[in-house]
């Protein structure tokens, strides 16, 4: 489906209990240069006073559309399937506190339309507080557009970014054949790692994706490991966990799936054996992981957390 030529996209924005920023990340989107895109709000099941205010966006714009859970699914199965409802060509989540600058979808349309073997694409990142004021511009450097596999492979393992490539602009054909984000802590980076597996994923020099920093955040509230995997999963909230040797071993797993050749698979995956190795932050959260769940045992057992509330965003 086109309109004057130009693809359709579908824009996700799962929300949960969102009312203080909601209607700016909707403005936000409504605003784009980019005519031709499909807003879905899936609403998972809000105590607050998101619901009227996404019904009101919903029943004076005809490109919005409003769902409500009929339960709390959490967090990470409402961003899936908003993109499972998705039937566009390509496909963006953009989160409940966040913002879009207008020329956030056309500069991303622009950039898949002109090269083929980009399979996603997001604009560079300024943050802001939770009065839309400046804070800082993100940057780091890394090479997840290189042609060469093994240099993505090795920078979205090692490297320390903050996962923004997944509030990119991605191709639904990619989408429909690999997993998106799952029930693990920092399942983000897998995600963008098996999008790595698949092509080159750009990034736009214009600073066009405004990330909010509050106190409301999954990074804010998640205060000490067990809570941070129990955002995730809230069946972890008791018993012993190891998220980072889980996601060391999820890594393994995408290269092991990805429809590359074996020659690529042993080379990514080496990339992915010596991470901890080269990247010294890493090796020390895999044997933090061992030593907290050592004191755990030791004290006599694992007590069990109250699952954070479930927010839409890290």
């Amino acid at each position: 489906m086109t309109h004057q030529g130009r693809p359709l996209i579908c824009v996700g924005l799962p929300v949960y209990n969102g009312e203080k920023y909601v209607a700016h990340a909707i403005d936000s989107v409504l605003q784009q240069t980019y005519a031709n895109f499909h807003l879905v709000i899936s609403d998972n099941c809000s105590t607050d006073d998101t619901e009227r205010i996404c019904r009101e966006y919903a029943d004076r714009d005809p490109r919005v559309t409003y769902h409500r859970n009929a339960r709390n699914v959490g967090a990470i199965r409402n961003f899936g399937q908003v993109a499972e409802w998705a039937t566009s060509e390509y496909f963006a989540w953009i989160a409940h506190d966040d913002i879009w600058a207008p020329r956030f979808l056309e500069a991303c349309a622009e950039a898949l339309d002109r090269d083929p073997d980009v399979v996603s694409t997001f604009p560079a990142v300024q943050v802001i507080d939770q009065e839309g004021r400046f804070v800082e511009d993100f940057t780091i450097a890394h090479r997840f557009n290189s042609p060469h596999l093994r240099l993505r492979v090795h920078d979205v393992v090692s490297l320390r970014h903050h996962a923004y490539a997944a509030y990119g602009l991605f191709r639904m054909s990619v989408l429909r054949v690999i997993p998106v984000l799952q029930p693990y802590v920092d399942s983000d980076r897998v995600f963008i790692l098996r999008l790595a597996l698949r092509g080159r994923i750009l990034e736009l020099p214009e600073r066009l994706f405004h990330s909010r920093v509050h106190g409301e955040r999954y990074s804010s509230l998640s205060t000490t490991p067990r809570l941070q995997v129990s955002w995730f999963d809230t069946s972890k909230s008791v018993g012993l966990f190891f998220p980072f040797w889980r996601l060391w071993r999820e890594y393994f797993r995408a290269v092991a799936l990805a429809p590359v050749s074996l020659r690529e698979k042993i080379s990514c995956h080496l990339q992915v054996a010596w991470c901890p190795v080269r990247a010294r932050w890493y090796r020390r959260r895999l044997r933090f992981d061992v030593t907290r769940a050592a004191r755990e045992v030791w004290h006599g057992g694992v007590a069990a957390q109250k699952p954070l509330p479930i927010r839409e965003k890290e």
